[in-house]
C-alpha cells in the first residue's frame, strides 16, 4: 500500500488532493480475492494525469481505484454519498466530502431496497443469465458482482444508522465505528472544562477512558 501511495504522490504532484483506502482490505475483512480499493481525489484531470495514474497500476493485480475531481465530488448524486463519510482510511491529504442529510440516507436505503427487490425478482423469474459464451473469469465476475454490490450498500446503510449523535440530559452522545470496533463518546461542558468519556468495544470487551480539556 505504501509503495502505491508514494508512487501516486510522486507522479501526480500538486494535482493530487487526497487518497483514501476503503473496502474489506482497509477494514481487515479481506478474503483471498479481495482488492485494495482506493478513492483518489484530484484537483483537476486531463489525459496526461489519467495516463500517469494508469502507469502506477500497470502490472499490479488486485487494485481498484475510484478517481474523482474535487468539483465532481461537489456535484455527486444524492445517493452514494455515505461512502465518503464512513469506513474510509485517509492515506494522503484531505478533502471535504459531499454533504449528506437525513433525506440522502433515506434515498440510499430506498435505492438499496429497490436493488434487492430487483435482484430477487429477476433471479426468481429468470434464474441466471446464459454465461456459456463468456470467458470463465468474466462469468465468475458477473455472478458475484450484484451480491457484492448489495452487501457493500447494506454495510453502508448500517453504518449510517449506527453512526449518529443525540443529546441526553445535557450530554452529547456520539456513536461511531473506529476500525473494526464500535465506540461512543459522551461530551459534557462545565464552564471552561470539556469532559469526554470514551467507550470502545473490542473483541467482546469494553474499555473506558476519560479525557478533560480546560480552556486557557
Amino acid at each position: 500500500m505504501r509503495e502505491v501511495v508514494e508512487a501516486l504522490v510522486a507522479s501526480l504532484g500538486d494535482d493530487l488532493s487526497a487518497i483514501y483506502w476503503q473496502g474489506s482490505e482497509a477494514h481487515a475483512e479481506a478474503k483471498p480475492d479481495s482488492d485494495h480499493d482506493l478513492i483518489i481525489v484530484m484537483k483537476r484531470l486531463d489525459e496526461d494525469l489519467l495516463l500517469r495514474i494508469q502507469g502506477v497500476f500497470l502490472g499490479r493485480d488486485n487494485w481498484s481505484s475510484f478517481v474523482q475531481t474535487e468539483e465532481e465530488l461537489r456535484q455527486y448524486p444524492s445517493t452514494g454519498r455515505l461512502q465518503f463519510h464512513f469506513g474510509l482510511v485517509p492515506l494522503f491529504g484531505q478533502v471535504d466530502p459531499p454533504p449528506f442529510s437525513r433525506e440522502n440516507v433515506i434515498d440510499d436505503l430506498l435505492q438499496l431496497a429497490l436493488d434487492i427487490r430487483f435482484e430477487c425478482r429477476y433471479r426468481l423469474f429468470h434464474r441466471e443469465l446464459d454465461y456459456t459464451e463468456m470467458e470463465a473469469h468474466y462469468r465468475k465476475f458477473l455472478r458475484t458482482r450484484n451480491a457484492r454490490m448489495l452487501r457493500y450498500a447494506a454495510k453502508l446503510a448500517v453504518l449510517a444508522l449506527k453512526t449518529r449523535a443525540h443529546w441526553e440530559v445535557g450530554k452529547l452522545h456520539l456513536h461511531y465505528k473506529q476500525g473494526m470496533n464500535w465506540g461512543r463518546d459522551i461530551l459534557t461542558v462545565s464552564g471552561p472544562t470539556l469532559t469526554l468519556v470514551r467507550d470502545l468495544e473490542s473483541g467482546g470487551a469494553s474499555t473506558t477512558r476519560t479525557l478533560t480539556y480546560i480552556k486557557s
